[in-house]
């Protein structure tokens, strides 16, 4: 299992590189990419005809149809009816995807057979911004398949709507072989002024490939938006019934995996892997939640034989510049992936009692939403917390930002030096409870401790009464204790040497630890 590191690296020598692909790039997404659209050789797509008087049906080379010039097999037969109007038609849905017009290609291509020269006015219906219309035409010979562009930049039929260039994209084409472009109208009935290239009314042709640029699926119940009759994205309505949302909370008895990502000391991603699990982190998981603390597991206390500055444990001695000083940063990660939650709407419920991590670690809580190379996709919640915070909160990822993730993780990091477990009661942790926090403990525990740094004396003065105060120093010695029970004490710093010191100050029942300066 894998977390995402994300590293930015800028290389003036590429520059030129990243510049010609930009333009590249640039230039090619001005066009949309002609496709195939319907060829009537797979499943037969929605067909309809114009006025009730033309006969569409899809016919194969063994029932008459001429093979196209595509090799296919089957085609679409449109035969006009010589009693019926000039504005006879077929119209063609699409099965798979939009015709899209919004780009700068505007253009259709469709092979057409038939015997007789003709004109087609291409008229595309159903725009999915606001059900637009738009029409053009296109001629054919008489000399059997030909393939014709049809140019929606060139208005047709101008006498009615729909004739400005289409800015979006189509459900459907339709197809009007007796139209005049003569007089930009329509011919008349046998008899009655038949016309120009369309005088003989009643006849027979056959479409076949139409290519154009292809838009988003016509499948609204697969496209990741909310639209048609659905509820929620891709659900409710005619779809699927909508999921209901999850909402995690936290729970000691599942299976917690760990990951360990390190940088060295400038922030720069060096390598990761995975431990034995979550004790390698020294993080707790009980019945009622996580003891999260900075992870101890990479420091090895006898890590170098006294006297000789040889390294014995299983690290390398890249971890350490010198025995006792890290030289590395580790990125602890606590989380459970569950790939269930994808299509669904995600509330992840997060309570923390007490937070006494010293403020040089930070502590982030997340759902990530993750693609199959565990890259982020963009969509995950993150929350970095603040020293000392304490309380409730959520993250939130809504079922369309699912949808779009591989892998869905919650959990927790923590990022910092690499710790000594010897230290652990000056750093301290986090605990993050699945129990509903009281009210004691949601009252933020506040306290100062000034002046720091100090020649002198530090004054404690807290919110709520200080039960005690132990100081320690660099080493882990303790040299100060008392108990107050007062909201206000004084630290003596009469038998102190200058130099850094911690202070783990108790109140209301919730520890703080706070570095101290003596000058």
């Amino acid at each position: 299992m894998h977390l995402c590191i994300i590293r930015t690296i800028t290389k003036l020598n590429n520059m030129k590189k990243i510049t010609l692909l930009l333009f590249l790039f640039t230039a090619w997404t001005g066009f949309s990419q002609q496709t195939v659209l319907e060829d009537f050789d797979g499943s037969a797509p929605n067909t309809a005809d114009e006025n009730g008087t033309t006969n569409v049906v899809i016919e194969g080379i063994s029932g008459g149809a001429p093979e196209s010039a595509g090799g296919g097999n089957n085609s679409l037969k449109i035969i006009t009816s010589a009693s019926g109007q000039p504005w006879q038609g077929a119209a063609v849905v699409t099965q798979d995807n939009y015709i899209d017009m919004s780009g700068t290609d505007k253009t259709l291509t469709v092979d057409v057979y038939s015997d007789n020269i003709l004109n087609i006015l291409g008229k595309l219906e159903g725009g999915q911004l606001n059900g637009e219309v738009s029409k053009t035409s296109a001629a054919h010979t008489g000399s059997g398949w030909e393939t014709l562009t049809f140019d929606f930049n060139v208005a047709a039929d101008v006498g009615q709507g729909g004739t400005t260039p289409p800015v979006q994209e189509f459900e459907s084409i339709r197809f009007y072989p007796l139209f005049n472009t003569g007089t930009d109208g329509w011919c008349g009935l046998a008899g009655q002024g038949a016309c120009g290239e369309n005088a003989a009314i009643a006849r027979t042709l056959y479409i076949d490939n139409i290519t154009a640029p292809i838009g988003s699926s016509t499948d609204t119940c697969s496209n990741g938006v909310q639209d048609g009759d659905e509820t929620g994205v891709d659900c409710g309505g005619s779809c699927t019934t909508c999921p209901d949302p999850v909402v995690i909370e936290l729970d000691g008895s599942e299976v917690w995996e760990s990951y360990i990502n390190v940088f060295n000391l400038a922030d720069g991603y060096e390598f990761g892997f995975a431990p034995s699990g979550p004790e390698s982190l020294k993080t707790e998981v009980v019945s009622d939640g996580v003891n999260f603390f900075p992870n101890f597991d990479v420091w090895d206390a006898n890590d170098a034989t006294p006297g000789t500055g040889e390294f014995d444990s299983q690290w390398n001695d890249t971890w350490f510049s010198s025995p006792g000083t890290p030289a590395k940063k580790v990125e602890a990660n606590l989380f459970i992936t569950n790939n269930a939650l994808i299509g669904s709407d995600i509330t992840f419920n997060v309570k923390i009692p007490s937070n006494s991590l010293l403020s040089t670690y930070e502590v982030r809580v997340f759902i990530k939403t993750l693609n199959s190379g565990f890259g982020d996709t963009g969509a995950s919640d993150v929350k970095i917390l603040t020293p000392s915070e304490i309380g409730d909160f959520s993250l939130n990822v809504t079922r369309e930002e699912s949808l779009g993730a591989t892998y869905i993780q919650y959990g927790f990091t923590v990022y910092g030096e690499i710790a000594d477990p010897n230290t652990e009661f000056i750093l301290g942790n986090v605990k993050f409870s699945s129990e509903t926090l009281g009210v004691a403990n949601n009252e933020l525990n506040v306290f100062k401790v000034y002046p720091n740094p100090t020649l002198g004396d530090w004054t404690v003065k807290a919110q709520n009464t200080i039960q005690a105060i132990h100081v320690f120093d660099i080493l882990g010695k303790k040299v100060f204790a008392s108990k107050p029970n007062n909201t206000e004490a004084i630290i003596s710093t009469d038998a102190l040497r200058t130099g850094v010191y911690f202070a783990k100050v108790t109140s209301n029942n919730v520890e703080k630890t706070v570095k101290l300066i003596k000058q």
